[in-house]
């Protein structure tokens, strides 16, 4: 088994795609979360727990990014899935989940450092480290698959 996927019989899984799936997993369960405890993000301001519904689309929750950027790193790994090899649209989708990825880091350590509120457990903020290891993990991920999709 080589380091560059993991192989089970019929399954194969590339570290692109487990980062970049984890990612999109935990971002779906963070923003269920987020939502249902009302827990609004604190990164750029604290959020308001009563306008967390329509603050999702700008915000996120403290748990999770933006709508905006789970609906980008969803387009950006369905574009990179292209099989063309060395392929514009596959290009394109690796570099749109770099971009989604290091936002993700900045978001994810911002919501650690911001200061604490009365309306979200400042041991609930920490979780912040998990999302921005996994926007690393995105990042490192794509950027070394289009290294390889570029060499041919």
């Amino acid at each position: 088994m080589s380091v560059q996927e993991i192989q089970a019989p019929g399954v194969r899984i590339r570290p692109f795609d487990a980062a970049a799936i984890t990612w999109l997993a935990v971002a779906a369960v963070g923003t269920v979360t987020g939502l249902l405890e009302r827990w609004p993000a604190q990164f750029g301001g604290a959020g308001q727990p009563d306008q967390i519904a329509s603050e999702l689309t700008t915000k996120g929750t403290v748990l999770s990014p933006p709508l905006f950027m789970l609906v980008l790193m969803a387009l950006g790994y369905a574009l990179a899935r292209l099989r063309a090899g060395r392929s514009i649209g596959r290009s394109t989708g690796l570099v749109l989940t770099i971009l989604v990825g290091l936002t993700g880091i900045i978001g994810a350590l911002g919501e650690v450092a911001a200061p604490a509120t009365p309306d979200v457990p400042r041991a609930v903020q920490y979780l912040g480290l998990v999302g921005a290891l996994l926007s690393l993990a995105v990042v490192a991920t794509a950027l070394r698959a289009l290294m390889v999709a570029r060499r041919g």
